[in-house]
């Protein structure tokens, strides 16, 4: 099962030659309305539901050359808020050749006699997968249902697997009070179950028998997971655990002459390497690399050239794609595109497959294609060439830079110029993007009127490419409408009169425009009053809740200039202004310089991340320092006539 989190109340992912067959239950002893207790702790978290109890029994269970799992899954849910249109219960994607065999829900409204749910309530989507297998979605819908709704879970599925590898989480956007999960296997393997983020509420058992052994988790209280601003990855420190197979088994992979390696580059890739695959496929467009006297500069032009707009498409590689977790599900067709253009051109480059650095769901001797789900690609040393990594799911990168969790991340490299060669399990060596610097110039010109403006906007490191990249893709009507919005995102009543695109070329970009600010500045007396509205970068609008659950993760390192200077009118002084500040903690740094030279006023407001990672209890901190960043956005400017 692959992650669904976005809808699902329930998110489960299971990939394996794996099924779960629920305990004996009496979900039923749960029939009564919510108490007080339950629906005050229900809206403490935040979350419409509470499960009251999930079980589930996995058995692995080995037929000729494939393995065979029944999958079964009961929970019990009190649904806090009404829902009108119905609701999305659990969304889980079966990897491998899956069957129905039965799923129902028992709803318990109050008030009500309990109803049974079953066929129209559930739907099966297939597909086909590059792997040769299908892979099928279960999606359980249940209709309208007042508050302070019962639902009792019940689903069965069979599943056949190729393999004997899988890994095994369970990420709910509830609370969960009771859970078990418990593993039977076949007694000629070992099955290890692995604890990640461990706390005092989990507890595991090992049960060795003779004829079925099992391993054993259960669990009580689990937290839900919340999404909240700036935060790493559930799995860097929620509780989940994963299961494998620690003794390498038999499968029907070695009756084709594969290995697990090889299922796991042939579901990434498509099929492009493979010796028997296609051939490469014809490019209309190729990057323009005349002039380039190394391949930094070819690299460099191609990761430009992938986001010209209207770019051949290569044949889609479905099950690449369920397994893709990284960035916006694009980085496999980027990096299915980037490696044809560059064997194109004549470089000997490599896919490889990429674990996010700290997976703990990667081992080298044990291929998991769930684990390998990042592509990169890999140019080998050549001459007086260096080695190379290039990141295609990342817009921001360029030759030798990949996103942060892959510095240092275990990766498999796979096959070479030549045709197939051995895996070979190795770490990304590469840097980080240079951290991004954007720099905001306002020049603007108080009178009563229109109090005519010229900003210039500045892009230097990481965001450089980045804005780069997107601009690829517009053209001018578009662009200019991005440039309206952004200019009313920091005065409403902003129009501009000239608007200068950012160059679509390697260089500096640097933007100009030409714009008026009608109603910025207001009368008080003989005073004008001059907001700082215009102050708005993104730190202005992150960590903004009043509580804080998740780690403060900054991944990239980025400075926010914005400089402001206000041409006074003759014979005009300063009453008053912002008080010069800097305020400084472990992720963040704001600092407010203010200065009168002759008759202009410049004020410059820095705000400063540092790439890194704090506790939870860090959080009052780092947010006192944002929140002095965002109080200058409603501070003012005090002006008056000389005299007066």
């Amino acid at each position: 099962m692959q992650a669904h989190h976005r809808h699902a109340i329930l998110a489960l992912s299971l990939c394996s030659a794996l099924g779960c067959r629920a305990v004996n239950v009496d979900p039923w002893r749960w029939a009564r309305p919510f108490t007080a207790e339950e629906f005050n702790r229900s809206r403490a978290w935040g979350t419409e539901a509470v499960i009251k109890q999930l079980e589930m029994r996995t058995s692995f269970v080995r037929g000729g050359s494939d393995w065979f799992t029944t999958v079964d899954l009961r929970g019990v849910f009190w649904m806090r808020d009404a829902n009108p249109e119905g609701y999305v219960l659990v969304d889980q994607l079966y990897p491998g050749d899956a069957e129905l065999l039965a799923a129902k829900v028992r709803v318990l409204a109050p008030n009500a006699r309990p109803v049974v749910l079953e066929g129209e309530a559930v739907t099966i989507e297939t597909a086909s997968t590059a792997a040769g297998g299908p892979s099928q979605r279960l999606r359980l819908k249940v209709p309208p249902y007042p508050a302070g709704t019962l639902l009792q879970l019940e689903t069965k599925s069979e599943v056949r697997r190729l393999g004997a590898w899988f890994a095994y989480d369970l990420l709910a956007r509830v609370p969960i009070e009771e859970y078990l999960l418990e593993v039977l296997y076949d007694p000629k393997v070992e099955i290890e179950l692995l604890v990640y983020n461990p706390t005092p509420n989990l507890h595991v058992e090992r049960v060795r028998d003779a004829v079925s052994p099992k391993v054993r988790l259960r669990a009580r209280d689990l937290a839900p997971l919340v999404a909240e601003d700036l935060a790493p990855d559930p799995k860097a420190y929620a509780p989940w655990w994963s299961m494998r197979v620690s003794r390498q088994v038999s499968t029907n992979l070695e009756a084709r002459g594969l290995d697990l390696w090889y299922l796991a580059f042939a579901i990434q890739t498509g099929g492009l390497e493979q010796e028997s695959g296609p051939h490469l496929p014809s490019l209309d467009t190729r990057p323009d690399v005349e002039g380039c006297r190394d391949r930094r500069c070819q690299v460099a032009r191609a990761l430009l050239w992938l986001e010209q707009p209207g770019l051949p498409e290569l044949p889609p590689a479905p099950a690449a794609e369920e397994l893709q977790s990284a960035g916006d599900g694009q980085a496999l067709p980027r990096a299915r595109l980037l490696w044809a253009a560059l064997k194109d051109a004549g470089l000997p480059v490599r896919w490889a497959l990429a674990s996010p650095r700290g997976s703990p769901t990667f081992d080298p001797k044990n291929p998991n294609p769930v684990a390998l789900s990042d592509p990169l690609l890999y140019l080998p040393a050549v001459g007086d060439n260096p080695p190379m990594w290039i990141d295609p799911g990342c817009t921001y990168c360029g030759p030798g830079e990949v996103q942060e969790q892959f510095v240092g991340a275990p990766a498999v490299l796979g096959w070479g110029r030549g045709g197939p060669t051995p895996f070979t399990p190795t770490q990304v060596k590469a840097t980080l993007p240079i951290p991004s610097q954007r720099t905001i110039r306002w020049r603007i010109q108080v009178d009563a009127a229109q109090n005519a403006a010229q900003v210039e906007v500045e892009l230097a490191g990481r965001i450089r490419q980045e804005v780069l990249a997107k601009q690829l893709k517009l053209d001018d009507a578009a662009s200019a409408q991005g440039v309206a919005t952004w200019i009313k995102d920091r005065s409403p009543n902003a129009s501009c009169s000239k608007v200068e695109p950012f160059p679509k070329s390697e260089v500096q970009p640097v933007r100009h425009l030409s714009c008026a600010l009608p109603k910025l500045v207001r009368r008080d007396g003989p005073r004008w009053v001059v907001p700082l509205e215009m102050l708005n970068s993104r730190w202005d609008h992150s960590l903004l809740a009043e509580r804080r659950r998740a780690p403060i993760e900054v991944p990239h390192s980025e400075v926010e200039v914005e400089e402001l200077t206000l041409e006074l009118p003759p014979g005009t002084r300063v009453v008053s202004t912002p008080k010069p500040r800097r305020v400084s903690g472990e992720l963040f740094d704001m600092e407010l310089k203010v200065q009168k030279i002759g008759d202009t006023l410049e004020l410059r407001r820095t705000v400063r991340a540092q790439r890194g990672r704090v506790g939870a209890d860090r959080y009052t901190q780092e947010k006192a320092i944002l929140e002095e960043a965002r109080a200058l956005r409603g501070a003012e400017v005090i002006l008056a006539p000389a005299g007066t």
